[in-house]
């Protein structure tokens, strides 16, 4: 056996280096990315719509204007029995912000607009909801309101207020925040009476 190094050589037929197959071959590699694109994508999805719960906390809702679309989504991703815990500006705080801005003219025709988009000093803006408007955007995604309340009945600036007057006076605030959420006397629409935000609980129905 001689030591010379024994080379095996393979020609490729002349149809292997012609543009054509080039671009077909692109074009099987494309379709095959593509696929597994659109397997990933749908594995991805159905294990996104497992999720036992979803919190869209400061004002998620309100931020995003288009709130049905984040709505939607949320309903998209929660299995059924699933639950979401909302916060979101009411229309206290847009009120509050209208008057502070001296808005006067907005400020009467707010009761009756479908839509409350309320600017603020550093040029965002934020979408703010009464109680009728938060049940209509969760139920128009399929979601099962449970309820809709104030987070809370006493506003920062009042708390802020009373603990530079008394600052022992925080579990006198405890009690009275919880006495006045549970005040039979405030009535079915106490949620719109009072609160800066709105937190809604909801399901998806099994």
């Amino acid at each position: 056996m001689s030591g010379a190094l024994d080379l095996l050589v393979v020609k490729l037929p002349d149809f292997v280096r012609t543009t054509t197959f080039r671009w077909i071959s692109i074009a099987f590699v494309v379709c095959i990315l593509l696929f597994s694109a659109f397997v990933y994508w749908e594995a991805a999805t159905y294990m996104l719509a497992r999720m036992d719960g979803v919190i869209a906390e400061d004002g998620a809702l309100s931020r995003h204007l288009m709130a049905e679309d984040l709505a939607a989504e949320i309903a998209r991703v929660l299995r059924p029995g699933g639950e979401l815990l909302a916060c979101v500006d009411s229309l206290v705080l847009g009120m509050a912000m209208l008057a502070e801005q001296r808005h006067w003219a907005h400020l009467t025709d707010l009761p009756h607009a479908e839509v409350v988009l309320i600017p603020w000093p550093d040029g965002t803006i934020t979408r703010c909801f009464g109680a009728a408007q938060l049940y209509d955007l969760l139920s128009e995604q399929g979601l099962e309101v449970t309820s809709i309340r104030p987070r809370t009945v006493l506003s920062p600036s009042t708390v802020d207020h009373v603990l530079r007057q008394q600052p022992g006076a925080m579990a006198r605030l405890v009690r009275a925040e919880l006495q006045a959420g549970q005040d039979p006397a405030a009535g079915g629409n106490a949620d719109e009476a009072f609160g800066i935000s709105l937190v809604a609980t909801a399901r998806k129905p099994c």
